[in-house]
Parts: structure tokens; C-alpha cells; sequence
């Protein structure tokens, strides 16, 4: 056979051989992105979340009371007038 479409036979495998690399690594780029959009949503709800419940069950009692006690004096000022 003619040695240049030998080595043209062979430079389409390796070009196939390469694209087939590109791509498994770009499948694996576009699965990390994937990933590490769930992991960032999880973590902000977790985030989020546990905020939410260190308001509720351990500020929220003191915060009542602070309104309770601006309602109180609001109500002694305006008993003044």
C-alpha cells in the first residue's frame, strides 16, 4: 500500500484516539460543575437552615421579650400623655 495513506490511516486514529479523551475529561468537567453546584446548594441550605433554628429556639425568646418590654413602656409613655 501507498505509505502515505498508511500514515494518513494513522493519524485519524490518534485524532480519534484524542477525541475520544477531550471527551471523557470534558463529561468529567461538566459531572465535577454538576457536583459542586448540589454541594453548594446543600451547604447553603445547611447554612441557612441551622441559622434559622439557632434563631428560633434560642433567640427568639429573648427577642419576645425585648418586644414585650418595648410594648410595656410604650403603653406606661403613651398612659403619660
Amino acid at each position: 500500500m501507498d505509505p502515505e495513506i498508511e500514515e494518513l490511516k494513522e493519524l485519524a486514529r490518534a485524532q480519534s484516539r484524542i477525541a475520544e479523551d477531550t471527551n471523557r475529561i470534558v463529561h468529567k468537567l461538566h459531572r465535577g460543575v454538576w457536583w459542586g453546584r448540589i454541594w453548594t446548594l446543600l451547604w447553603w441550605a445547611a447554612v441557612l437552615g441551622i441559622g434559622g433554628a439557632t434563631y428560633y429556639y434560642y433567640l427568639a425568646p429573648y427577642v419576645d421579650q425585648i418586644q414585650a418590654l418595648y410594648g410595656n413602656a410604650r403603653g406606661i409613655f403613651e398612659n403619660f400623655r
